[in-house]
């Protein structure tokens, strides 16, 4: 592969960055999406949360919730998050 040349470089294939690169493409720029997960398994919590939003109201419920969403991928436990 050579090297690439982009006026705009988008990290990350989730909705923000796919939105990113739609905007900046339809004004004309040449766009490099680029996502650390290889082809297929892209998207990141957009990807494993079908693009919905909620906000949980039991840090407990939360976090089985969104173990459950991982499927093969576990998310290790490290510690509770302090609101």
């Amino acid at each position: 592969m050579g090297d690439l040349v982009a006026d705009v470089v988008v990290l990350g294939h989730g909705a923000a960055g796919c939105a990113a690169a739609i905007e900046a493409h339809d004004a004309g720029a040449r766009v490099v999406l680029v996502d650390k997960l290889p082809a297929g398994l892209e998207g990141g919590n957009t990807r494993v949360s079908g693009g919905a939003w909620w906000e949980p109201s039991s840090a407990e419920r939360a976090a089985a919730y969104l173990r459950s969403l991982c499927g093969e991928r576990p998310v290790p436990e490290i510690g509770r998050a302090h609101v």
